[in-house]
């Protein structure tokens, strides 16, 4: 049995129509988040470079400690280990599941 003896051709032509509108309202979605990471991009690229600052200072600074500490020991996302010795233990200080810090330290 054949498609179009249980279709009529206008449901067939209808459904290919659905289907072309719904890749081009994917491909205007994706131009237009593409369009906004470009502007976002362009406009923070000088900040880059700069040093820490700001009163935000310590909280920038541990999250570079935690990547840091990804690479160098155990890249273990559940252990995030601090840059102060706590007294003989393993430096192991869980205070945020620290997913984008892990996910930063995989390239290394």
């Amino acid at each position: 049995m054949h498609i179009e003896s249980l279709c009529p051709k206008t449901m067939l032509s209808n459904s290919i129509f659905f289907k072309q509108k719904k890749t081009k309202k994917i491909k205007l979605a994706a131009s237009i988040f593409t369009l906004f990471v470009a502007i976002s991009f362009f406009l923070h690229v000088s900040y880059i470079d700069l040093d820490i600052q700001g009163v935000h200072g310590q909280r920038q600074c541990q999250t570079m400690w935690n990547i840091r500490n990804f690479v160098r020991h155990d890249n273990l996302i559940i252990n995030p280990r601090t840059s102060i010795f706590n007294g003989g233990k393993d430096n192991i200080l869980r205070y945020e599941f620290p997913l984008m810090q892990w996910l930063i330290a995989q390239p290394q």
